[in-house]
């Protein structure tokens, strides 16, 4: 219950100052609820990059203040453009009131799955990835920059500055600012607003473009998306991957646009001019929490993207102008070629493309595994399964959705190319998701959501024929929403709470699960370790660690400077001198004048656990007990967890 407050925070600036400003441009009702995600990426990364280049500390009200700027604009331009794009009609009162009360039982089956999975709220996450993510909220706390163009160096001076999407580090330290509360909390609490509340709307806006007003569609949707494991809880365990948790999540609301942009969309709650103005700020927010969404939008998109040149394509044949459809068609394939050749020999995304994850089953296993909902050797999830094939076929019968069959099917090819092949030739396909399973496995749910509602949809219909017309007993039992909601609670056994057991043990994976073979980023010792390491360590001093320890992680939920905020980072001479010789400081006064130049006054010991067959663990072999007495001062122990001060370097040389 402590945490409550802190995951209301998370909430908040992820919906809060999106949906300000998605009311100041004219959406209303779902739409805007929807697009709100989108819009607080966007507002909190836009604002982080433009307040460093202006020399702004970053704070609360810089956000607050940025926002409240860009609403009023908004507005401006939304009256001065009234009659060109006026704001869109709200979906009946009834509607959105379930919609919004749709949402709570799917926040109540995230936040049963992260107080299985986490354990506590300020569980870690023993990754590899998360020695950076905690490092670098803690150096957007310290440095007061949360820019995208700054972050990836963690303010070590030696790394090259480049970019480095940073919007969820920045609603992250907004968290932490707002409530007080540690990193670790902080994260959690992200993730949990990510999953439990940030993916259902997304996911409703989506579904509402695809079934059109539909008060059944709204009521199911949301528990639906939380049930599935590839997405959300597959980012959330492994990698870890949290900012791509909150790009894909995002992925829904602007594929919903997209549906606007095409006129692709039932009944739209967009508009097809607003949705054409909105797309550069969606691909920009996308951007900024991870380019994958990018490029996970853009395959998605694709199709129904063709859907509409195809529709242009048969009108102009029926009115006899066949050429214009033709040309539609080559100029569009061309176009879509001539972009995928370009992103797949550009430069900038060769080292990305080369990432190589050997592939672990057959074709024909992967293949079932997407239909199974059993990506990357997980339970088959076979209620949910059984609904999204079932909607493959109800989609199929429906002609305007599908482009949803195709753009599945889309899914789970990058996905069997990943899982089953991964040869150079592929690459060319999925080397923008790092040529990863999980993250391809993570865009399966964002077309199976709407699949197993028209599933649902339909299974309620059948449901309603079976009862007698004109009994005013059962009048309210024969209606769509409350045939959809009777469906959906007959699923609750039938998936055992909608799964939450089979994701909080994905989740628990990398938390309180963490494989003891691989080892523990920060164990148990380490932990009870922090307050004395708080208290110990100036705000303002340089702490030298062996990342692989554990101590990256503990100094960034402390907020004290690593000298080695992460595993794999380019260092500076002096750094990589003092990893390998600071434990000989008595004697070298080579370490000496290293250590002053870098401003180190710390030593940080801690457990050696994590990934121990790495040989990257040999960068750091100086980051040990010190080899002669006199330079270093025990300051604080906890079993063998040690912080030295370094007060006396060269002391055995001296007269």
């Amino acid at each position: 219950m402590d945490a409550v407050p802190v995951a209301l925070a998370a909430a908040g600036w992820l919906v809060g100052p999106g949906l300000a400003l998605a009311y100041a441009v004219g959406l209303r009702g779902i739409s805007a609820l929807g697009m709100a995600p989108v819009f607080s990426v966007l507002l909190v990364s836009v604002t982080a990059v433009v307040g460093q280049k202006a020399g702004q500390t970053w704070s609360v009200w810089l956000v607050l203040g940025v926002t409240a700027v860009t609403v009023v604009l908004a507005v401006v331009a939304s009256l001065l453009l009234r009659r060109v794009a006026p704001p869109r009609q709200s979906d009946p009162p009834r509607t959105l009131l379930v919609a919004a009360a749709a949402l709570v039982p799917a926040m109540a089956v995230a936040w049963f799955v992260v107080v299985r999975g986490f354990g506590q709220p300020d569980e870690l996450s023993q990754t590899f990835d998360a020695m950076f993510h905690y490092s670098a909220v803690s150096y957007i706390l310290e440095s007061g920059s949360a820019s995208s163009l700054t972050i990836n160096s963690l303010g070590n001076p030696s790394t090259a500055a480049g970019f480095y999407p940073a919007g969820w580090h920045g609603v992250t330290s907004l968290v932490v600012l707002t409530t007080g509360t540690d990193i670790a909390t902080a994260t959690n609490m992200v993730s949990w607003a990510i999953a439990g509340l940030i993916w259902p709307i997304g996911s409703s806006l989506l579904v509402r473009q695809v079934v059109g007003r539909n008060t059944a569609a709204m009521a199911i949707t949301p528990v639906l998306s939380v049930a599935f494991t590839a997405f959300p809880w597959g980012l959330l365990s492994f990698g870890v991957l949290w900012p791509n948790a909150l790009s894909l999540a995002l992925v829904p609301s602007g594929l919903a646009a997209v549906l606007a942009a095409t006129k692709t969309a039932k009944d739209d709650t967009i508009g097809f001019r607003r949705a054409i103005t909105l797309a550069p700020l969606v691909l920009v927010a996308c951007a900024f929490a991870h380019p994958n969404a990018v490029f996970s939008l853009a395959v998605l998109a694709v199709f129904p993207f063709g859907t509409a040149v195809l529709r242009y394509a048969l009108k102009t044949w029926r009115e006899g102008q066949a050429w214009r459809g033709v040309v539609a068609v080559l100029g569009t394939l061309a176009v879509l070629f001539g972009l995928w050749w370009f992103v797949a020999h550009a430069e900038a995304f060769r080292q990305v493309r080369q990432m190589y994850w050997p592939p672990f089953e057959t074709p024909a296993n992967a293949v079932g595994e997407a239909l199974l909902n059993a990506t990357n050797g997980r339970p088959a999830l076979w209620a949910l399964s059984v609904l999204t094939v079932a909607g493959l076929v109800v989609a199929w019968r429906l002609v305007n959705h599908r482009w949803l069959i195709a753009a599945a099917a889309a899914s789970t090819f990058l996905y069997v190319l990943t899982a089953a092949i991964n040869r150079p030739d592929t690459q060319k396909f999925t080397g923008y998701w790092y040529n990863d399973s999980f993250r391809l496995a993570a865009m399966l749910p964002i077309t199976a959501v709407p699949l197993a509602v028209l599933a649902v949809l339909l299974i309620a219909g059948k449901v309603a024929g079976l009862f007698p017309a004109g009994s005013s007993r059962l009048a309210l039992l024969r209606t769509p929403t409350a045939l959809a909601l009777l469906v959906v609670v007959v699923l609750l056994p039938l998936t055992s709470g909608f799964y939450a057991k089979t994701n909080a043990a994905a989740l628990a994976g990398t938390y309180t699960k963490a494989d003891p073979k691989a080892g523990t980023l920060v164990d148990d010792t380490e932990e009870a370790f922090l307050p004395k390491l708080a208290a110990a360590v100036p705000k303002d001093a340089v702490v030298a660690n062996n990342p692989w320890d554990g101590s990256a992680v503990m100094l960034a939920e402390v907020q004290r400077k690593a000298l080695y905020p992460h595993a794999d980072i380019a260092w500076s001479a002096e750094q990589e001198y003092l990893s390998k010789n600071l434990d000989n400081a008595a004697n070298d006064p080579r370490v000496c004048a290293a250590a002053k130049k870098v401003g180190v006054r710390y030593l940080l010991l801690g457990n050696k656990t994590f990934w121990p067959q790495d040989q990257r663990q040999k960068w750091y072999t100086g980051i040990a007990e010190p080899k002669a007495p006199g330079a270093f001062e025990l300051v604080a122990q906890e079993g063998s967890v040690k912080l030295y001060r370094l007060d006396r370097c060269g002391s055995t040389t001296l007269p």
